[in-house]
């Protein structure tokens, strides 16, 4: 298996970036399709997450809205998001990942790492394998995960409850022995068969051979049965409180399950894959840090609405259709509509093209949906938020702010780079949502009933 790297929205020689010719290379490019359709469908991507196409050169290859790691049998792909610019930012992604991960799970999972560990010679995925691992070593400290299941049995003495119909369907061929049901702790439960099912999914993606065979003990050693399904049923599992050792491996196994995107089309192109949807994972850090300057900042004043379509055009003929929109996010102050916020998994202009002597700004379209919400639910801010990477030579991240004549009225838009490429540890992570809260809390509050 051919192992490579794939930078997200560039187009990349197919033979260069996999090292495969000929009907190899043709094979791969196959098998890569045809896991697309699958992936799309359990991320819930908007478009397909591969494309090919040809060129001067030969076949070029673009992966767009994911990141993570991809395993077929043909070749096996680390893809990195559009704003990792080259090899001395990977290493930095890889630890940032962790942290920025954890505003999509909800839940602090990732410090179980030691802070001993080498972040820089390892995958995503290794990492959080490791961190799994260590988890489950935690919980085998104490016992595997027991739960009462209910059974079915005949006996000469009563135990349990006596099951009164199969009694009476029984009475004529068996009358000397009792039907009861009975509860026994046993380890056959949902809790085992998605720890054994994270472990062995963990197990194939997992780059490093002493890990891979540190998982594969793991995966023998839980009891229970790994089913592909039981990711899918069982995400929000919370162990009885008598096994709490074993909530942190759980917690990691639905991390899994959540960015889990499973190709098993048969044959030559079954694999497995621990890819994350981007556009989701951005828009989901920008809720969390919302919900930061609401907390932080609000003083019970402050609330927010989520996706909610408000209508800004009537149709002005007879069964004319009415024109809505939808941005991620509206700030209320005292109930009413402040500002609409969009989360744009995207590059600013500048940041994109990387000229010199530029800010970075928002293309146009990005402006005329902003400006749709905001005339929608009567609001004079909008602001746009963006992934960056030149923030590292620009320094804080400041909101940068456009003024827009409507009808009499200015309004203002702003956009706000983010940097997600420090996020080297919980303080770095809780800064830069501090820094960010406070970027959104300021824009809010100079044109908001709040500075009153």
């Amino acid at each position: 298996m051919i192992e490579t790297r794939a930078i997200e929205n560039q187009w990349q020689s197919w033979s260069l970036l996999t090292g495969l010719t000929g009907p190899k290379a043709a094979a791969a490019q196959v098998a890569l399709l045809n896991s697309g359709s699958a992936i799309k469908g359990r991320l819930g991507l908007r478009t397909d997450p591969f494309r090919f196409r040809g060129s001067a050169n030969g076949v070029e290859f673009q992966a767009s809205g994911i990141a993570g790691s991809l395993s077929l049998r043909e070749v096996s792909l680390e893809i990195v998001p559009k704003f990792v610019l080259g090899p001395d930012q990977l290493a930095v992604w890889n630890t940032s990942t962790l942290f920025f991960l954890e505003a999509l799970a909800g839940k602090h999972v990732i410090s179980l790492i030691a802070e001993n560990q080498k972040w820089a010679s390892h995958s995503v995925v290794d990492l959080i394998a490791y961190a799994f691992a260590d988890a489950a070593d935690r919980g085998f400290r104490e016992q595997a995960i027991h739960v009462y299941r209910q059974i079915e049995v005949s006996t000469s003495v009563l135990r349990g409850r006596l099951n009164i119909r199969r009694q009476a369907r029984n009475a004529l061929h068996a009358p000397h022995m009792l039907e009861c049901d009975v509860d026994e702790l046993n380890v056959e439960n949902p809790f085992n068969d998605v720890l054994k099912w994270a472990a062995t999914v963990l197990q194939n993606l997992a780059r490093e051979p002493t890990l891979k065979t540190r998982l594969s003990e793991i995966a023998r050693a839980i009891p229970g049965e790994a089913e592909r399904s039981v990711s899918q049923r069982h995400h929000h599992l919370r162990p009885p409180p008598q096994y709490r050792a074993w909530a942190d491996a759980l917690e990691l196994a639905r991390l899994v399950a959540n960015g889990m995107a499973l190709s098993s089309n048969g044959g030559r192109t079954s694999g497995y894959s621990l890819l994350f949807n981007m556009e989701r994972a951005f828009e989901r850090f920008v809720e969390v840090a919302l919900g930061h300057v609401i907390q932080e900042f609000g003083n019970g004043r402050l609330s927010s609405g989520r996706q909610q379509s408000t209508a800004y055009a009537q149709p002005a003929f007879t069964d004319g259709k009415t024109l809505y929109c939808r941005p991620d996010n509206v700030l209320l102050v005292d109930g009413t509509p402040a500002m609409v916020v969009d989360a744009k998994y995207k590059l600013l202009d500048s940041d994109a093209a990387k000229p010199e002597n530029e800010v970075g700004a928002p293309i146009s379209q990005d402006v005329y949906e902003l400006v749709a919400g905001m005339f929608a639910n009567d609001c004079g801010l909008g602001l746009l938020v963006y992934p960056s990477n030149t923030l590292a030579t620009l320094g804080s991240p400041q909101v940068r702010i456009w003024r827009l004549n409507i009808y009499g009225t200015t309004v203002r838009i702003g956009a706000l780079p983010v940097d997600l490429l420090s996020l080297r540890s919980r303080a770095t992570f809780a800064s830069r949502m501090q820094s960010v809260g406070e970027q959104i809390f300021q824009f809010l509050s100079d044109r908001s009933p709040l500075a009153d």
